[in-house]
């Protein structure tokens, strides 16, 4: 109790030295007084610190009054003010239950010291997350796990308490500490107008056959209603129970923002993107606004921009598309993990040496049965991983038998048409091994659903993508790549400023076009994250890392 003691009489001291050296108002000094003296009660209580049936934070809330001098920070009315920056938790996708709200509403305009120094210390509690949250997100990935990794954006949450204490307009200020990138903002927009449109709802479509273009049908006039919520089709639009061409463009549009292949017909597909709820949309917005917390406040001026979800890649300049081509993502199995690093290789004719998760998971069944299959396509083995390791004879191995050693063994294939990194390769520093590449396999491109990677991303366009990457290399024209790709001969450059590129995973975003686009969630880590925010204290802490990992293939 030495320490409870002592933390009380440290708090009390400027209380006694306020009441001695007032020579005027007495009166005004005595009840702040007394507010200070509760206060510095309530926090030398044990932890866990209860108020009102809130937990709170009281480590960080003792250090914060001690840095404060161990003065209230919200009086004077300030709380008011600090409470209405917990209500527009919303604006940012968080739920003002999770910082005290109610609480606080509760204390508000209360008399007594006691109450006082509660809603101070609620206030500065629910400020101490809140600020934290809307900075830096509020499940931010701080460990490296399998399938993400973010560097943790630094947060001084004491010191954005003391910010807001002394800031002009709470609101406000907590607002803006929310990141500037456009596309978040675009997403607190988007937010608020979902937000709008699900306390009213959408209407359903029923089950039914294919809705095509000229059908007469009675779920048309409910189609024309679900479209004209979302400003798919303008709201002036009239017509009847025949599918008509208005209602074809609307359907369109609406199938454009989802992802999914604009035929304006009304399938299983579509039909399931209308109807679900307009409260799991506002849940998705709040999610990916969640995911752009964590990211840094700079990019990068010119760079590369994956997005998982919406299988496409990105060419960024001072905040602008230049180009955006689509892309291959790895499958359930091989999920493309979340990272951001920076291109700084272009591999023209790459050579593709076999990862050991593949050659164990994948190779081997097919070796197993066919025993030829490396010759047929072209690919080597050494008897280990090592520069000079020697060239075995695949025949003298029996695939059955000796299962074990295939991780022990290399498998290289050399440039050519099979070579399922393509003919380019761009390679990116990071702890998953995974990079950018090109792909034999064309045809996948034209897919709506692009999953058949084992990790890394197959880009739609890598010789657009070189050319722009390499753009301040005139020793590198068109006409010298091309040269050096028809020799089958590979080459290696260093870019001379290498690009940063960031693979994200985003199911909600506002287009340059202003349409809220929505993808599905192919992964399940919408789902994942949720559950997260919903029962962050019972979330487990990452696992530990494979030793070897699953990725570093096309």
């Amino acid at each position: 109790m030495r320490g409870t003691r002592s933390l009380v009489s440290i708090l009390a001291v400027p209380f006694a030295l306020a009441s001695a050296c007032v020579g005027g108002d007495v009166r005004a000094a005595v009840p702040e007084a007394g507010v200070r003296t509760e206060t510095a009660a309530l926090l030398a209580r044990p932890d866990p610190l209860v108020l009102a049936r809130e937990r709170l934070d009281g480590a960080a809330l003792r250090a914060l009054y001690a840095r404060h001098g161990g003065t209230p920070l919200w009086t004077g009315g300030r709380a008011a003010d600090a409470a209405s920056a917990v209500r527009d938790a919303t604006l940012d996708g968080l739920e003002p239950s999770d910082y005290h709200a109610a609480a606080i509403a509760r204390r508000l305009g209360a008399a007594a010291p006691r109450q006082q120094a509660e809603l101070d210390l609620l206030v500065s509690d629910a400020l101490l997350h809140l600020t934290a949250d809307v900075h830096a997100g509020r499940r931010p990935p701080r460990e490296r796990t399998q399938d993400i990794a973010l560097a943790v954006r630094p947060v001084d949450p004491i010191g954005l308490v003391l910010g807001a204490a002394a800031a002009a307009d709470v609101p406000a200020y907590v607002a803006a500490l929310a990141p500037a990138h456009p596309e978040y903002q675009a997403l607190r927009a988007a937010l608020a107008r979902y937000r709008t449109l699900a306390a009213d709802g959408w209407p359903a479509l029923p089950d039914g056959p294919p809705l095509e273009p000229g059908a007469d049908e009675p779920a048309v006039p409910i189609l024309r209603q679900r479209l004209i919520v979302t400003g798919d089709l303008p709201a002036d639009t009239a017509g009847t129970t025949v599918y008509d061409e208005p209602l074809v463009a609307g359907v369109r549009a609406f199938q454009h923002r989802h992802g999914i292949t604009p035929d304006g017909v009304v399938g299983r597909t579509t039909r399931t993107a209308l109807n679900v709820r307009a409260a799991q949309r506002v849940a998705q917005l709040a999610l990916n606004m969640e995911r752009w917390r964590w990211l840094a406040d700079d990019l990068g001026p010119r760079h590369v921009r994956v997005n998982i979800a919406a299988f496409s890649l990105r060419l960024m300049e001072a905040g602008r598309l230049v180009e955006e081509m689509p892309v291959v993502v790895g499958r359930d199995e091989w999920e493309t993990p979340v990272f951001s690093s920076r291109i700084t290789h272009v591999i023209f004719n790459p050579r593709w040496t076999v990862p050991a998760a593949i050659a164990r998971e994948d190779l081997l069944p097919k070796l197993q049965k066919d025993p030829e299959y490396l010759e047929k396509h072209g690919i080597r083995v050494y008897a280990g991983w090592g520069m000079d390791a020697e060239p075995v004879d695949p025949t003298s191995i029996d695939w059955h038998a000796d299962e074990a050693r295939v991780t022990h063994l290399k498998f290289a294939q050399d440039p050519g048409p099979e070579n399922p990194l393509g003919r380019i390769k761009f390679q990116v520093p990071n702890e998953f091994d995974v990079y950018l590449h090109d792909s034999p396999s064309q045809t996948l491109f034209q897919r709506p659903v692009r999953t058949s990677s084992h990790g890394c991303v197959r880009v739609g366009d890598p010789n657009g993508l070189a050319s722009w990457l390499m753009r301040d290399m005139p020793d590198w024209s068109e006409a010298r790549r091309q040269e050096v790709l028809a020799g089958w001969e590979t080459r290696t450059v260093r870019l001379r400023s290498p690009v940063p590129v960031h693979v994200l995973y985003l199911t909600a975003w506002v287009g340059d076009d202003g349409a809220v686009n929505f993808r599905r969630d192919i992964y399940g880590r919408d789902e994942e994250l949720r559950m997260q925010l919903r029962r962050p204290e019972a979330h487990p802490a990452p696992g530990p890392l494979e030793h070897e990992t699953r990725r570093a293939a096309s």
